[in-house]
């Protein structure tokens, strides 16, 4: 995420507004703090304390109770992070997701999110047993996944390959895509 928010996103640490939604105990924040002023935001009170201990001397990191379900994004941001989070959610909740999520973009803005391969997923579960995954998850293709952004006012702008080669049984094909994209 780090790489594509230096790459695709303009301006410095200095004026760069970032939003870790979804943001756990800070795995992908860690990365942030040092590219802009960092907002987060959890439903969990449990994982802002967590966040509030372990980033206490942060000083460019702003922590916020956000339900994304229920609540509004009333700012904009040079980039939106979101991780481990739109995959567990049907399509009808998904497009009122993406309007939030493209909302909170400025004009230039990103989206940085993560893509579960259906390439990769379906046959990996299949093979370790569909009963060790009781989450609701859904997976894309590349074409899937553009066309759906497409759908819901984004463009797909980059689509990295992660997890290449990890099983072999998968012949080399990613376990997931980091993928940004930006309002159309």
């Amino acid at each position: 995420a780090a790489a594509l928010i230096e790459t695709l996103c303009p301006g410095t640490p200095a004026d760069r507004r970032l939003l870790d939604l979804a943001c756990g105990n800070g795995r992908i924040l860690q990365t942030l703090l040092p590219l802009g002023q960092c907002t987060a935001g959890d439903a969990s009170l449990a994982m802002l304390d967590e966040l509030k201990q372990r980033f206490a001397d942060a000083e460019n990191l702003q922590i916020r109770q956000l339900d994304l379900l229920s609540d509004a994004l009333t700012e904009q941001y040079d980039a939106v992070t979101i991780f481990r989070f739109l995959r567990h959610y049907e399509y009808s909740v998904r497009r009122t997701l993406w309007t939030k999520l493209r909302g909170a973009l400025r004009e230039d803005g990103i989206l940085l999110f993560d893509v579960p391969n259906l390439m990769f997923e379906i046959p990996h579960r299949q093979q370790t047993g569909w009963e060790n995954y009781p989450i609701y998850d859904v997976f894309w293709t590349a074409d899937s996944i553009r066309k759906e952004l497409a759908d819901n006012g984004l463009a797909l702008t980059a689509l990295v390959p992660v997890g290449e080669g990890l099983y072999p049984a998968a012949d080399g094909i990613p376990m997931t895509w980091t993928a940004a994209a930006k309002k159309i």
